[in-house]
C-alpha cells in the first residue's frame, strides 16, 4: 500500500529505516574487541587483587606492600579505563543509530513536501507515510540496540566458555515477562561442559 501511495516515498522509507540497523553492524567488531579488552583487564585486576589479599602477610614481611598496592591500583585504573572505552563505543553507536532514526523522519518529510509541491502526493498521504515509518522505526531501533548487546556478550562468551570447552546458548530476556514489575532487559548466557 505504501508503494501505491508513492514509489519514491516508499524507497525513502525503506532505506532510511534500514540505515539504523546497519550502524551497529559497522560498530560490531569494535564493540566486541573493546569488551574483550575490558573483560581481560578486569580479569587481571581480580587475579592481582586476590593475590594481594591472599599474600598480605608475606607482602608485609618483605616490606613490598606499597609496591603491590600500587600495581593493583594501576590494574584497577586500566580495567576502568578500558570499560569506559567500551561503554563510550556503545554510546556512540547508539547515538548515531538514534540520530539516523530522526534523519529518517526528516528525509520522509522533505521528500513528502517536495512530492506535495509537485502534485504527486497529498498531505494525507504524507501523514500516512510518516505513520508507517513510525511503526517501523521503533522495532528497527530496538534491533540495532540489541545487536550491541550481542556483540558485547559474544566477546565474553568466547573468552569464558568456548576456551574452556563449554557449549553456550544465550538469548535476551525481559524481567517483566517473569512477573517483575520493572522493564529490565538482560542477556542470559548458559554454558554446558562439552557439546
Amino acid at each position: 500500500s505504501l508503494i501505491s501511495l508513492n514509489p519514491l516515498l516508499a524507497v525513502v522509507i525503506f532505506i532510511t529505516n534500514l540505515i539504523p540497523m546497519v550502524i551497529p553492524v559497522l560498530f560490531g567488531k569494535k564493540i566486541e574487541v573493546k569488551k574483550e579488552r575490558s573483560f581481560e583487564a578486569l580479569h587481571k585486576y581480580n587475579v592481582r587483587l586476590a593475590d594481594t589479599i591472599n599474600g598480605c602477610n608475606i607482602l608485609k614481611m618483605h616490606n613490598i606492600q606499597n609496591k603491590v598496592e600500587n600495581m593493583t591500583g594501576e590494574s584497577c585504573k586500566k580495567a576502568t579505563k578500558l570499560q569506559n572505552k567500551y561503554e563510550n563505543e556503545v554510546s556512540l553507536c547508539e547515538i548515531i543509530t538514534g540520530l539516523f532514526s530522526y534523519v529518517n523522519y526528516l528525509a520522509i518529510i522533505i521528500t513528502g513536501v517536495v512530492l506535495i509541491c509537485k502534485g504527486m502526493l497529498t498531505p494525507g498521504g504524507l501523514l500516512a507515510a510518516v505513520s508507517v515509518s513510525d511503526l517501523l522505526v521503533g522495532p528497527v531501533t530496538s534491533i540495532a540496540y540489541e545487536w550491541n548487546g550481542f556483540c558485547a556478550i559474544n566477546a565474553v562468551r568466547k573468552k569464558l566458555f568456548e576456551e574452556y570447552g563449554y557449549s553456550t546458548e544465550f538469548r535476551p530476556l525481559n524481567a517483566s515477562d517473569y512477573g517483575v514489575l520493572q522493564n529490565r532487559k538482560r542477556i542470559i548466557l548458559i554454558g554446558k561442559l562439552g557439546k
